[in-house]
This record gives structure tokens, sequence and C-alpha cells, in this order.
């Protein structure tokens, strides 16, 4: 397998499939201390075109608030985000004997499509019951671990 080029990945196509937010709370600075931490699950799913040179991550991010006694808060959202990236030299990234995306490709795209991802909440958040939502820096391998049938 060859080395991951940067500069031969693009993102071709960013789709919001869906920015839900459900919350009671109105949002002021006093109903934010009633929010003392969230919690986050996440979901990824990812296809390949081979013959298109095309990768899908799909991201889905589900934060639920808490208060400082883990108890839920009236505010949580769903967010999911599908990525497409076209990459120059994936023939020399793509294992045709296991049929997979090579790990360090997997790495790469889930960490581009999580730090956009990242950026793009915060925006949706902004004026809600969530809007000091921002999700936190993780490991992308960790995320790549619940599709592993993609990656070698």
């Amino acid at each position: 397998m060859n080395k991951i080029i940067p500069s031969l990945i693009s993102i071709v196509n960013l789709k919001i499939i869906e920015s839900t937010i459900l919350s009671n709370l109105e949002c002021s600075e006093g109903n934010q201390g009633i929010i003392d931490h969230v919690n986050y699950n996440f979901e990824v799913n990812n296809a390949f075109s081979i013959e298109d040179k095309l990768v899908k991550v799909d991201l889905t991010v589900m934060a639920n608030a808490k208060d400082k006694n883990d108890h839920d808060v009236d505010a949580r959202g769903k967010f999911r985000f599908e990525f497409i990236f076209f990459i120059k030299n994936f023939d020399d990234l793509f294992d045709k004997e296991n049929n997979s995306i090579s790990f360090e490709l997997g790495v790469t795209l889930i960490s581009i499509a999580y730090s956009s991802t990242r950026g793009l909440i915060y925006a949706k958040v902004s004026g809600t019951a969530l809007k000091n939502l921002i999700l936190p820096i993780i490991n992308p391998s960790d995320l790549l671990k619940q599709n592993e049938n993609l990656i070698q």
C-alpha cells in the first residue's frame, strides 16, 4: 500500500442529512447552568466506489445533555452528515484481495469528516439550549473500529 498524499484527496460533496435539536429549555444564561456535561454517541457508515475512486463517510452524532447528577436534561441533538471524498490515487490505497480501503486512508477520511462535523455542529447549535456543545477531541481510529469490515 502506498502512502497517503493529502493533496490527492478532496471533498466532492457534503450533505446535511439530519440536524435536529430537541429542547424545551430557553436559551438563556440561567439555563446553561443546568447542563453540566453532554454524552455523545457516534455512528459511522462507509461505502466506496472503486471505479469512481470515491469513498462515502456517513457520520451521525447524538448528543444528550446531562446535569451534575448525570440525569438527562431536556436538551439533545442528532446530527448526520454525509461526506463524499474523491481519492485520486484510490487504486494505490485499496486492497482488492480483501475488498477494503487501507486503515491509514480510513483514519484520514474519518479525521477530516469528524473535524468538519465539529465545526458544522457548533454553528448549528448557536442560539439554542445546546449552544456550548463542542464535540470532544477524539482518536479517529476509535470511530473506525465501529466499521472494521471496510478497512484492513
